[in-house]
């Protein structure tokens, strides 16, 4: 049973680091854990602290794409190469700016979904901890919401699990097994950054494969930390892909969700010329 993990660098390297310090420290044999990173930063090499990552695992393999390729085509790179491999059951693609527990391969691997996230934990605009357990899709707008809480997921073998109706869970951590890839390919890399993740799911869905979060399973991440959460480019990249995920999925709906895409860009062009939120 073998593990490859995909991790799409770009900037912040010390996340980077932190991540992988993680990643070397899980009591799943390291022998069977392999790490590609995919060095999406073209002003910075990876390959320049190559001695100092090979410290941390024993198999990590670097790609460095001449420009930044987004989101989608970055981590396809890298599935691509891990594909490559037959003795690869699960991979895993994950965001640089995560730190996993110990336990979390272990965890993830024993879940029977065929496309599973831990919780992720993460701290608010008010420094408060918050517990994010997947998403939902509204269908009138083609908009997407996060099933948010403070509170602590409960531990499913001394109380009752937390259970939520799931459309997608985040491609910020997200263990894929190898007959998804198979079967519905890869990421669609018209996504350059968001929405990749919401309609990877979708396909998955639609072909019978379980989606689910791991309620025993927490890990932080700290939420935007390469190009800011709320920066006029992370916004530009959510209209964007959220253009493109309403003209592929919505079908006749996509009517209302133009129009609700529309009057959204209106109100954030309006806060940010006019009331400078």
């Amino acid at each position: 049973m073998k593990v490859s993990i995909i991790i799409l660098h770009y900037k912040n390297v010390q996340d980077t680091f932190d991540c992988l310090r993680s990643i070397g420290k899980q009591i799943f044999n390291n022998d069977y854990i392999e790490v590609i990173l995919v060095d999406n930063d073209e002003k910075s090499s990876l390959n320049d602290h190559i001695s100092e990552l090979e410290k941390l695992l024993k198999k990590i393999t670097i790609l460095t794409p001449t420009n930044n390729l987004g989101f989608a085509k970055g981590i396809n790179l890298g599935l691509k190469k891990a594909l490559e491999d037959k003795k690869t059951d699960y991979f895993l693609i994950l965001n640089n700016d995560t730190v996993l527990p110990g336990d979390t391969l272990i965890k993830l691997i024993a879940n029977d979904a065929d496309i599973v996230s831990p919780v992720l934990k993460f701290k608010s605009a008010k420094g408060e901890w918050v517990y994010d357990y997947g998403g939902k899709i509204n269908w009138w707008t083609g908009r997407t919401t996060h099933v948010e809480s403070a509170n602590k997921p409960i531990n499913q073998s001394t109380n009752n699990p937390i259970s939520f109706d799931l459309d997608y869970v985040s491609g910020c951590c997200m263990m894929v097994k190898r007959k998804v890839l198979e079967t519905i390919g890869l990421l669609d890399e018209r996504f350059f950054f968001y929405f990749e993740d919401v309609d990877f799911c979708l396909r998955a869905g639609k072909k019978g494969f379980k989606i689910r979060v791991d309620i025993d399973t927490v890990i932080c991440h700290k939420l935007g930390s390469s190009i800011g959460r709320w920066s006029k480019r992370a916004i530009m990249y959510n209209l964007i892909s959220n253009f493109k995920f309403i003209r592929k999925n919505l079908g006749v709906r996509q009517v209302t969700g133009l129009i609700y895409l529309f009057l959204l860009t209106l109100k954030i062009i309006y806060n940010r010329m006019v009331k400078h939120i």
